[in-house]
């Protein structure tokens, strides 16, 4: 499928119990980051990113929102520009608080990102980015609690019209379908 400029292929699948549980598995190729940035804030040099991503998440049964505590993520970049993984960084900590990660951003004005790996699980973030050539050494930051990120807040919010959305799910995910003494439908 064409999206962003790139292409993106993979599966997602959606386990319709309680709590809702989903698994999804993509592989994306010239995505370009700069089609998600406004005009005046664009990237100026190489915005594609290749990579594969893994995810599992499930979602809290009253709003929707992903339980961060439960997320399994998985994203290893293959291609990405220096300024397209300074965005990444800037992200991750807009306010420039966290010295450990300006100093990654301090190392990409010295080489390129050969790649690049983001991990998250049980509510911590492990970042990896090795660099091209040798003369910088690979830069890792352990076991960063996710909760505290300023813009992962945003991600994470409740989905809008949640309840309808769950089920439509509800219902394709069933296995069999009955009919309650009531005259209602149940799912399961």
């Amino acid at each position: 499928m064409n999206l962003l400029g790139g292409g993106i292929g993979g599966n997602v699948i959606i386990s319709a119990e309680r709590p809702l549980r989903i698994s999804a598995g993509f592989e994306v190729a010239n995505l370009d980051a700069n089609q998600l940035i406004k005009t005046e804030s664009k990237i100026s040099g190489d915005s594609n990113i290749a990579a594969t991503i893994g995810l599992t998440t499930i979602l809290q049964d009253a709003t929707g929102a992903v339980d961060l505590s439960r997320l399994e993520c998985n994203l290893h970049i293959t291609h990405i520009g220096k300024e397209a993984l300074d965005r990444l960084l800037v992200f991750l900590d807009p306010e420039g608080s966290n010295p450990t990660l300006s100093n990654a951003r301090a190392q990409l004005k010295l080489a390129n990102p050969s790649r690049v790996t983001v991990e998250v699980a049980r509510g911590q973030l492990n970042l990896t980015i090795h660099f091209q050539g040798s003369l910088i050494p690979t830069f890792r930051l352990d076991r960063v609690p996710i909760a505290k990120m300023k813009n992962i807040e945003k991600l994470t919010a409740a989905i809008p019209n949640w309840k309808d959305l769950a089920k439509v799910l509800e219902l394709i995910g069933a296995e069999t379908y009955s009919f309650t003494p009531e005259g209602e439908i149940a799912f399961q």
